[in-house]
């Protein structure tokens, strides 16, 4: 199975976990990046195809957070093992095996979004979320 398709069905499995699923828009002509994001209505989650197969997922954070987002797993997850509980993981502010430093804490912590329309109207590189993703 092709890497494009195999990342559309775990998209599609993931909404049909009951969450609502944004996919990176890939443009004609440019190089493919098969990632996106899942939300409960107010929560935000990141997935993306593995480089060695299955789906990762992580976090999703606020800019002026001293991260982007925390990985919820090292190894790709097959479809089949993919459960709104694991995709779940993904809410937290911090997973429990990360403790913040004081550092981290000085340079702002983790802030998160108040919810999936705050997420889709901030902007990445100047390009608003909600016009480089589409929903499924």
């Amino acid at each position: 199975m092709e890497r494009k398709e195999y990342f559309e069905l775990a998209a599609r499995e993931i909404k049909n976990l009951g969450f609502r699923v944004f996919v990176n828009i890939n443009k004609p002509g440019e190089y493919s990046y098969f990632y996106g994001y899942f939300s409960d209505g107010k929560n935000i989650g990141y997935f993306q195809l593995h480089e060695f197969g299955g789906i990762c997922w992580n976090t999703v954070n606020k800019p002026g957070s001293f991260c982007s987002g925390f990985s919820c797993n090292d190894d790709g997850v097959l479809i089949q093992n993919i459960t709104a509980e694991r995709l779940r993981e993904a809410f937290v502010t911090v997973p429990n095996w990360y403790r913040l430093s004081n550092y981290e804490i000085s340079r702002g912590g983790v802030k998160k979004y108040a919810n999936l329309e705050e997420f889709l109207n901030n902007s990445f590189y100047g390009e608003p979320n909600r016009d480089r993703l589409k929903e499924i």
